[in-house]
């Protein structure tokens, strides 16, 4: 019975955790010129339709994030950046592709409503709920909570 209501209150939990899809196309001649907005946690899905390889690392950082280099794809691949700030991210292969992140903090509560979109030249970046186990910090340090609680009220039973 402890089992079963330790797996419930962890489903619940991982189910409350949502995160946003962000698709960025990530081509030799299609990349983002301006700044993508994102939020830590969005998943970041770098489109690749050129049949090229791509990657991303780091060329800028917030202070105290480790850098970070990716492994060579032929093809879509994601990114998920864990703390809020500014970054500018490179394609290995290519030192023409180059994009800036500026990743904010995750709001307490959702917006109701999502701001008008600006009429621009660039790539569309595209956003779209998607519900998320254990892709990122935030999420892990919810789950754990959630797991610890859970383990001190069948302690006490």
């Amino acid at each position: 019975m402890k089992l079963l209501l330790t797996i419930l209150i962890v489903a619940v939990a991982l189910s409350a955790v949502k995160s946003v899809k962000v698709d960025v196309p990530w081509n030799q001649n299609d990349f983002p010129k301006e700044s993508v907005k994102v939020q830590v946690g969005d998943i970041i899905n770098f489109v690749v339709t050129d049949g090229d390889n791509h990657s991303i690392k780091y060329v800028s950082q917030p202070k105290g994030v480790t850098p970070y280099e990716s492994n060579k794809f032929n093809g879509n691949f994601t990114h998920i950046f864990g703390d809020a700030g500014e970054y500018q991210i490179q394609c290995t292969v290519h030192d023409n592709m180059k994009a800036d992140f500026i990743v904010s903090p995750k709001p307490t509560e959702a917006p109701t409503t999502e701001p008008p979109k600006a009429v621009s030249n660039e790539p569309e970046v595209t956003k779209e709920p998607v519900k998320e186990e254990n892709s990122n910090i935030s999420s892990l340090v919810s789950v754990n909570f959630f797991v610890i609680l859970s383990l001190l009220l069948l302690s006490l039973f």
